[in-house]
């Protein structure tokens, strides 16, 4: 690797971070609504989102392996927004994932 390669990836990842600190502005904008990002890959883009998320506005992240983000339980068809769901709702969602049929998401 050249020191110009890494000085490329230093910089790419240094922009990545000013971009995501942007999403504070989201969040005083959309303060009263619950912002998940859900962070795709295992790029270097998976690593900077989530640490620039995490750090620059205190909130979780999560994050799709890359080899399930192409699939999806059935059952995550019948999730709504904006709901709360309850302890019930969400080990009856893990449970049916290993009964239940999946789809290709892309």
């Amino acid at each position: 690797m050249r020191f110009t390669d890494s000085w490329d990836l230093m910089e790419k990842s240094s922009d990545l971070i000013m971009k995501f600190g942007h999403f504070r502005y989201l969040k005083r904008r959309y303060s009263g609504n619950r912002i998940l990002p859900i962070v795709h890959g295992d790029t270097l883009v998976a690593g900077i989102a989530t640490l620039s998320w995490v750090f620059g506005l205190g909130q979780k992240v999560g994050q799709n392996e890359a080899g399930l983000r192409s699939m999806s339980p059935t059952v995550i068809q019948g999730i709504k927004m904006n709901v709360n769901p309850t302890w019930s709702d969400v080990e009856k969602f893990i449970t049916n994932q290993l009964s239940s049929s999946w789809f290709l998401t892309r």
